[in-house]
């Protein structure tokens, strides 16, 4: 499926946008609707980002009927769109706003590097790069909190339950 283009950096931002769609659903309640809707957002520009590296890549329904369309201009296209919806669902957040921002970042970027042909392309990918873990460190620290509370709620429930101990290993009591 993938072509052998696809790298163990690839992989492992895909993981880290897993982890980071994770958290953003473990977000406060007042913020939960929105950060779960960015976070898909965040995976499904990462998915995008990975298909280019398919068979099927995104621009390719594009080329079938006679439009030349890089896969870049489809990656600036999804980029403002999340800006936008950043700005229209979490604006009344501070992630919002640094979102928001990281997006116009990016979307910028995709103009530099291809569109005038300014920006060379080690510093538009490593670029990209550097703010897409930036937006999935966003999303970490926003559901971090309640992520870490509903690991620290089960570990304390195992300990009530009699396990002696909140350690992965068997407990060694020795009954009396």
């Amino acid at each position: 499926m993938f072509a052998a283009s696809v790298t163990q950096r690839e992989a492992l931002f895909g993981i880290v946008a897993g982890v980071a769609f994770l958290c953003a659903w473990f977000a406060p309640k007042g913020q939960r609707a929105a950060s779960g809707t960015l976070a898909s957002l965040f995976v499904a520009n990462w998915l995008l980002y990975a298909a280019s590296f398919t068979d099927y890549h995104p621009a390719g329904p594009f080329w079938s009927v006679g439009w030349y369309i890089r896969n870049e201009d489809i990656w600036a296209f999804a980029d403002a769109v999340t800006a936008l919806l950043a700005l229209a669902l979490a604006r009344r957040f501070w992630w919002g706003w640094a979102i928001w921002s990281l997006y116009v970042v990016q979307s910028i970027m995709h103009m530099l590097a291809n569109d005038f042909a300014i920006l060379p392309v080690g510093v538009y990918n490593d670029g990209l790069d550097a703010t897409f873990l930036m937006v999935a460190a966003c999303f970490i620290v926003i559901g971090g909190e309640g992520l870490f509370s509903v690991v620290r709620r089960g570990l304390a429930l195992r300990w009530f339950r009699g396990m002696g101990s909140t350690s992965l290993a068997p407990s060694r009591r020795v009954a009396s």
